[in-house]
């Protein structure tokens, strides 16, 4: 049976529950699970054998699946199967060009609207021996070598259409993606302090190992029934969840929310369980504090499939760790979301870092007359000192202060 008849058919609970069908479909991720999806019809792989899945993703398979009816009890939920992936289940379906250009047009980790922080991977063999080539209306990508050029400090983001053109067996597909180079970013003028609490983890892990930490590092204790924190699943508009906090929080500490199903390692260490939690890579989260969004992750209103990725940095299967020197939040909340200029990527189930964070706090500059306290503390002279040997009478101290010497 295709996938379109199983799921359109009459009661396919009642009549197909159990059965051992042969499906055809592309394999795709869909949330912390496996897909096999033809056209616009789908079977969600439950409890299935994610190693072989692994191998499979985003390719056309035909397999044998056990029916297990809807995920709920009214139908409105996802159809699901069961694949064990013996030997002999499954095969690799004969792929026309086209097909072969659809899956490796879906194997490129670029998107459209991507912000662009280092250098990419442009490839030039695609899935199944598709030749690409790739062309930049922008010298700040080169489309040979994905070398990424920023604009310096204090200048404008660059815009860049990337063109890739996707060929084999006399077929050709020409596919654009848009993306921003932003500018090298200024330091300096900081407090040392976080502007506000922010979301310092997030654990996107196997089953229901999820988790997110919020950090305080304002330097003061806060109150936290000012904050609330809201899930945005699936590209809603609407929070699907939202969490009020309490109790305090002190200078330091974090605050963790974790699911109810999770790892010990995450129980353990955690502050409270919440449906807030039961994000997948693809749901975005807000930090408000009295209404105002302090902080997000991910964009709101926009789906991006299975995760938001860019440079490895991805927000499924991962555990991302904020940046040191990170000290606001991110409050641009429906804008195309980059994972990898704020986040450092872990591997799936890493919990070591959860329950503290490292924060660096923004650059301090100094002062002109703190930076000549700072070379003249440096100076291995002092008044009145006896001297038996040659002097060091260095020209440039601390922070480049210039030092210039005369003598009597």
């Amino acid at each position: 049976m295709t996938i379109e008849q199983i799921v359109t058919s009459d009661y396919p609970d009642a009549n197909l529950f159990g059965m051992y069908l042969e499906v055809t479909g592309t394999v795709v991720r869909d949330g912390s699970y496996y897909a096999i999806r033809d056209g616009n019809n789908t079977l969600s792989l439950y409890q299935s054998n994610l190693e072989v899945l692994a191998e499979l993703l985003n390719k056309k398979v035909t397999m044998k699946v056990i029916f297990y009816g809807n995920q709920k009890a009214d139908g409105t939920g996802a159809w699901r199967a069961v694949f064990a992936g013996y030997e002999g289940e499954y095969v690799l379906a004969e792929l026309n060009p086209a097909e072969k250009i659809e899956e490796a047009i879906a194997a490129v980790q670029i998107t459209d609207g991507q912000i662009v922080t280092g250098n990419l991977v442009l490839p030039t063999e695609g899935l199944h021996g598709v030749v690409i080539t790739w062309e930049s209306d922008n010298p700040a990508i080169n489309p040979l070598t994905g070398e990424v050029t920023r604009p310096g400090e204090g200048e404008d983001d660059v815009e860049v259409t990337l063109t890739a053109t996707f060929s084999v067996g006399g077929v050709e597909e020409t596919v654009k993606y848009t993306v921003t180079v932003k500018a090298e970013e200024e330091t300096g003028g900081g407090s040392g302090f976080a502007e506000d609490l922010f979301i310092s983890e997030y654990i996107e892990g196997r089953s229901n190992n999820k988790a997110i930490e919020i950090f305080n590092g304002t330097g003061q204790t806060v109150d936290l029934s000012q904050y609330t924190v809201e899930l945005y699943s699936n590209g809603n508009s609407n929070p699907t969840n939202t969490l009020t906090l309490t109790g305090t929080l002190g200078h330091g500490e974090v605050y963790i929310i974790f699911n109810s199903g999770a790892a010990e390692g995450i129980k353990n260490k955690g502050n409270i369980s919440s449906s807030i939690a039961n994000f997948n890579g693809n749901d975005a989260l807000l930090l408000k504090k009295n209404e105002v969004v302090i902080d997000s992750f991910g964009q709101v209103g926009f789906d991006p499939g299975t995760a938001w990725s860019n440079n490895g940095v991805s927000t499924v299967d991962k555990t991302l760790v904020r940046k040191p020197n990170v000290s606001s939040g991110r409050t641009d909340y429906d804008s195309p979301f980059d994972p990898s200029i704020e986040w450092i990527a872990h591997s799936v189930d890493t919990f070591t870092f959860l329950g503290s964070h490292e924060f660096n706090g923004p650059l301090v500059e100094k002062t002109p007359q703190e930076k000549l306290a700072a070379a003249k503390a440096e100076i291995e002279l002092t008044d009145g000192m006896e001297v038996t040997t040659n002097l060091v009478l260095p020209t440039i101290g601390a922070y480049d202060v210039t030092i210039t010497w005369e003598s009597n």
